[in-house]
C-alpha cells in the first residue's frame, strides 16, 4: 500500500497563498485541495462578478430600496442599475 505523501505536509510547508486559504477553510481542506486539484490555477472573484447571484438577490428583495440592497452587497446603486435593465 502506498503512503499518502500529502499526510506529511505541515502547515509551515504551505506557500503564503495556501496559508491564507488554510486560515479560512482549514488545513485539512487545503490538503484535500492539493490532493484533488493540484496544478489548477484559479482566482476567487469578488461578489460583483456573480451576476446570477445578484440578479436572484434583487428578485428576492424587490421590496427593499436599492440603496439598502447596495449596502448589503457592498456595491453602489449605480452598479445595481445595470441589472435592472435585464
Amino acid at each position: 500500500m502506498h503512503k499518502d505523501i500529502y499526510e506529511e505536509i505541515e502547515e509551515e510547508d504551505l506557500t503564503p497563498d495556501l496559508l491564507l486559504i488554510s486560515q479560512v477553510i482549514g488545513f485539512e481542506n487545503v490538503i484535500k485541495m492539493l490532493r484533488e486539484l493540484h496544478g489548477i490555477s484559479f482566482y476567487i472573484p469578488n461578489l460583483t462578478r456573480l451576476d446570477n447571484f445578484i440578479i436572484k438577490y434583487l428578485q428576492r428583495n424587490k421590496n427593499k430600496h436599492t440603496k439598502t440592497i447596495a449596502r448589503e452587497l457592498g456595491v453602489t446603486e449605480i452598479f445595481l442599475k445595470k441589472f435592472h435593465t435585464r
